[in-house]
């Protein structure tokens, strides 16, 4: 027995939705950070977006960590989950 536990957001942390607006939001946003990457802001465009990567990467990681010790506990000890 396999557990899998997966995050459910994305890179910008937003949750999947089907109003319409939110996606609009989403997409004007990321085109406005894309035309700021051309401008004197870029240095800033750019930092944030190394912070935003580097949380994400660090919950990915927690995440893995978390799946592979839960995982494990499942195989040692399948016997109490019954």
């Amino acid at each position: 027995m396999s557990f899998t536990f997966t995050f459910s957001g994305c890179l910008g942390k937003t949750k999947v939705s089907s109003n319409r607006s939110v996606q609009s939001m989403n997409q004007w946003q990321r085109t406005i950070g894309e035309a700021m990457c051309w401008t004197f802001l870029a240095p800033l465009v750019r930092a944030r977006r190394t912070r935003s990567m580097h949380a994400f990467a660090v919950e990915f990681h927690d995440r893995q960590r978390i799946d592979r010790l839960l995982n494990e506990l499942v195989l040692r000890h399948s016997d109490l989950l019954s």
